[in-house]
């Protein structure tokens, strides 16, 4: 069965820009005096896959009544093209930046055909002084599958939460849509350094319809602050 002539059963989003995505309708951005904002980082320049999940675009905050839901992520529209990162066979995306002292980073962050009990990918910190630290995605653990459906529905709900969905009332296999909010909690790590260095690495088993780590937004807890944070990236 299909949802249309583009779009399969399962909901699937295709990772390849161009394609044919079945559009749900998309929720309102909040402005951005009501949100209280993360600093965003623009991985833009390397996002290679369009994802229109009827997910808000802009400065908004999730709807999923979670703690995470209240944080102010910045998300591309993908109207106006490419607006995520989905990480295939060993692909890395790596971005350079420049924050003094982080603690917390949050990221927006799910998979295409999860698998359970494995990394589905990783996240790796680096800075000054040769400072880091790195986070493995585990599938039913620590990431799952955007889709609710056959693949991986499990989270922590303690650093990994639902921030949107399109069902606030799933039932088991509903194929309804979710994207999830993740603490990369840095804590003391980087005290007296800068992070220089964000990558976002796809395991080396990932492929089309695969296990493929997808990226929607990335926010650094600045102090309060929501000014964007310069970057450059490197997607390979």
């Amino acid at each position: 069965m299909r949802y249309d002539a583009c779009q399969q059963y399962s909901g699937k989003l295709p990772a390849v820009a161009g394609a044919c995505v079945c559009v749900l309708a998309a929720g309102a951005a909040v402005p951005a005096a009501a949100v209280p904002m993360l600093a965003p980082v623009d991985f833009s320049a390397c996002a290679n896959a369009v994802g229109n999940i009827g997910q808000p675009v802009g400065v908004s905050t999730g709807n999923s009544g979670k703690a995470f839901a209240k944080l102010g992520f910045t998300l591309l529209d993908p109207a106006s093209g490419n607006n995520i990162w989905v990480g295939g066979a060993s692909n890395t995306l790596t971005i350079k930046l420049s924050v003094a002292a982080p603690t917390r980073v949050y990221v927006l962050m799910n998979t295409y055909y999860g698998q359970s009990g494995i990394a589905n990918g990783s996240v790796v910190f680096k800075g000054t002084n040769s400072t880091h630290k790195g986070f493995s995605l585990i599938g039913d653990k620590t990431i799952r599958d955007y889709n609710n459906w056959v693949w991986t529905n499990s989270i922590n709900g303690t650093s990994v939460q639902e921030w949107w969905t399109n069902n606030l009332n799933p039932s088991p296999d509903d194929q309804s849509h979710r994207i999830d909010a993740h603490l990369l909690n840095l804590g003391v790590t980087f005290s007296g350094q800068t992070l220089t260095q964000i990558q976002f690495r796809a395991p080396a088993t990932a492929g089309v319809n695969y296990m493929e780590p997808v990226l929607f937004a990335i926010g650094v807890d600045a102090g309060g602050s929501s000014a964007p944070i310069p970057a450059t990236c490197v997607a390979k």
